[in-house]
């Protein structure tokens, strides 16, 4: 016998095992198996052996002797329950017998393990119980009884069944939960106390036959009436605070509405006395005028939109871009503010920097605007710098790392975090002297976020501050290239153009009028839905410009009639005007019918545009 052999012999001797002929004669046996039995060794016959544990199977094994198949048995032996796998097995010379591999499986309760097992049910916080055929409780540990609120065990088993401790319509509703597969986990079941009180229990239970063919039920039950009383109390909450998200983004988007429709006219005819000639004594004052206009804007734009995003109703657009037209005109736009201060501005474009992205490149601008305003409104001598670079880009992306600076006051190290924090800056000397809503960086946080990337920033007192961000932006298809919005600030006239402007404030309906017949455009003027729909219905028009929110008919109801009756302006390209720039609104447009928006306070470009884009 060669090493191996040897090894193999070892390992089998180790194994509780042995042969078995067809007449059911122990042919071979293992060492293990003699020292467990000695009666049942090589030469005897198998049957006594098994059947003197559970007759009842000696008939069966002899009929599963004839199939070709592993089987498995359980036989209690002296308080000690083994598995018995038996499986068939041919020979080269064809004779056939069958292996019988014993294992161990766990110690039967006995008198001795018994004790322990009581005391370990009776201090459970879980009731545990077992239950009869007839619905009889045959065991009840003491938190059962406890959780019943019974004296004991004893009189909880002498006084009630199991299914008098189920409420009616639960207990039908349990029985057909564990009907199919003889168990059941979890479930959340209405039972009744002994005082008759009713509480939710979390019952689990498992079926199984007893000797005599019988089905009993073990199982355990857990009162959770706490936790659903908790569940019970957070859901309302949740309502609590979804009714009052809800309650708060319809104030904004009306008080969005209210803000920005007079607004709307202080912008517009700040425009229209810029473009009519002013006296040289009057542009400071026209300029002075647009200047506190747009500012009061961007504070009522910071708080707006940090509601949106703090509510998660932002969500970023994706469109192809001039990404080095869009430097350019933040350049110029921070040029003037710049050299007000005497500040040197530094704008810096790696040459690797790709002209045309695709990307949300309006929220690209308003991030670069945040960060620029902030270096230039902390900073009073030395520069303020933006630097953009390529650090990486493959077959879909571009990454392009944007990165502002300045040389002024700085933040102290411990207050970095707090900058982001809303409502806050550095100090309250910086919100005095300053000004400001303390939001611009907790919004431009959050947007960089958005694009899954982070702001670094690093920064020194009296020296200065530097802040960075990576945005992987889309490399756009050849077959999809728009060249920007280079156009959108051309005076192209609208000569010829019949408009339909549906508005009810006067005031706006008479700056409407002056910007668009100054362009050379036909309006027409509708004081609410209503009108609108009666005059579409009559005459011909290129463009409908429809204000939202209107008396008698607001302007998504007036899309859907005109949408749905056959006229000569039935598919008119309507634009729709608001003063709301909640996401929900941008959706109610679309549904309504309309084709594009406009939101107010408007300048003469965006205006324009409007017309000219949706016009064929």
């Amino acid at each position: 016998m060669n090493k191996s052999e040897q090894i193999a012999a070892i390992a089998l001797q180790e194994i509780c095992f042995c042969g078995i002929s067809l007449d059911g004669i122990i042919g071979f046996c293992s060492d293990k198996w003699q020292a467990l039995w000695a009666d049942a060794i090589e030469g005897t016959s198998f049957f006594p052996f098994y059947g003197q544990f559970n007759h009842a199977h000696v008939a069966l094994l002899k009929d599963r002797f004839l199939e070709p198949r592993v089987w498995e048995e359980k036989v209690e032996i002296e308080g000690r329950v083994f598995k018995l796998r038996f499986r068939p097995q041919i020979k080269a010379d064809g004779t056939t017998f069958f292996w019988c591999v014993c294992e161990d499986v766990h110690l039967v309760e006995t008198p001795k393990n018994s004790a322990f097992l009581n005391d370990l049910n009776d201090n459970l916080h879980e009731g545990v119980f077992r239950v009869g055929p007839n619905s009889e409780l045959l065991y009840a540990n003491a938190a059962l009884a406890r959780m019943f609120e019974y004296s004991s065990t004893a009189e909880m088993l002498s006084s009630k069944s199991w299914q008098l401790l189920i409420e009616d319509d639960a207990f039908h509703a349990f029985k057909l939960a564990y009907r199919s597969d003889g168990h059941a986990e979890n479930k959340e079941i209405l039972l009744r106390r002994k005082n008759g009180d009713v509480f939710i229990g979390l019952v689990s239970v498992k079926r199984h036959i007893n000797e005599k063919g019988e089905k009993i039920f073990d199982g355990s039950v857990r009162d959770i009436s706490a936790t659903k009383e908790i569940e019970r109390q957070l859901k309302e909450e949740k309502i609590k605070a979804e009714n009052a998200s809800m309650v708060k983004q319809q104030f904004l988007s009306s008080i969005s509405h209210e803000l920005r429709t007079p607004l709307n006219a202080v912008i517009g005819f700040a425009y229209l006395l810029k473009e009519d000639s002013p006296r040289p004594g009057q542009v400071e004052n026209v300029n002075a005028l647009l200047f506190s206009a747009e500012a009061l804007l961007s504070l009522i734009n910071e708080i707006l939109d940090f509601t949106k995003l703090d509510v998660g109703k932002v969500n970023l657009d994706s469109e192809t871009f001039d990404l080095r037209n869009l430097i350019k005109k933040t350049e110029n736009s921070f040029s003037i503010a710049t050299g007000k201060k005497n500040l040197q501005f530094v704008v810096s474009i790696d040459e690797k920097v790709p002209q045309l992205v695709k990307g949300d490149s309006v929220r690209i601008i308003q991030i670069l605007n945040n960060l620029l305003s902030n270096a230039v409104k902390f900073t009073f001598h030395g520069e303020v710098r933006l630097e953009v670079s390529l650090i990486n880009e493959d077959d879909k992306n571009f990454a392009v790392r944007f990165l502002v600076s300045d040389t002024g006051i700085g933040i102290p190290r411990a207050k970095l975090d707090a900058v982001f924090s809303i409502f806050t800056q550095a100090s309250e000397l910086s919100t005095r002297q300053f000004g400001g809503t303390g939001l611009g960086l907790t919004i431009t946080r959050k947007l960089v976020e958005l694009h899954d990337s982070e702001l670094i920033i690093d920064s020194k007192p009296g020296i200065g501050t530097t802040i960075s961000f990576v945005l992987n932006l889309v490399r756009p298809h050849a077959d999809h290239v728009v060249f920007g919005d280079e156009q959108s600030e051309q005076l192209e006239r609208l000569d010829g153009i019949s408009i339909l402007a549906a508005e009810d404030n006067e005031v706006n309906q008479l700056l409407l009028k002056k910007f668009l017949v100054s362009w050379g455009a036909k309006v027409s003027i509708a004081v609410n839905g209503r009108e609108a729909v009666e005059m579409l219905a009559l005459a011909k028009y290129d463009v409908v410009l429809m204000d939202i929110q209107m008396p008698v008919m607001d302007g998504y109801t007036a899309a859907r009639h005109i949408r749905a009756t056959e006229h000569i302006n039935q598919h008119i390209p309507i634009v729709a005007v608001t003063a709301s720039i909640m996401s929900e609104v941008a959706d109610q447009i679309k549904v309504s019918g309309m084709n594009d928006y406009l939101i107010k306070p408007y300048t003469p470009y965006s205006l324009r545009n409007a017309v000219l884009k949706n016009v064929e």
